[in-house]
């Protein structure tokens, strides 16, 4: 969800389903994110406001390199959250 470039990517435990990450877990998992992300050079955060999500908010003069830099940092991130939470 977003508007303009200001994105916001809603992280869900079952995707099928759309279930929810228990309260405490999506406070660790939003503490944990933020950092990561940064680590790998991508400034952004991760906030949980009753359901955790990260918010992405690139430059105007953003184009297709930048979104696919965004994206090989955003991958292994979720990919490693996903396995650490269980998440399917």
């Amino acid at each position: 969800r977003g508007a303009g470039y200001f994105m916001g990517i809603e992280l869900v435990k079952d995707q099928a389903t759309k279930g929810r990450f228990p309260e405490a877990d999506a406070d660790r998992l939003c503490a944990e994110l933020t950092p990561a992300m940064f680590r790998r050079g991508l400034i952004s955060r991760a906030d949980n406001r009753g359901a955790p999500a990260i918010q992405i908010a690139p430059p105007c003069i953003a184009g297709p390199e930048e979104f696919e830099e965004i994206g090989a940092v955003l991958r292994p991130v979720l990919e490693e959250a996903s396995a650490a939470y269980g998440c399917t």
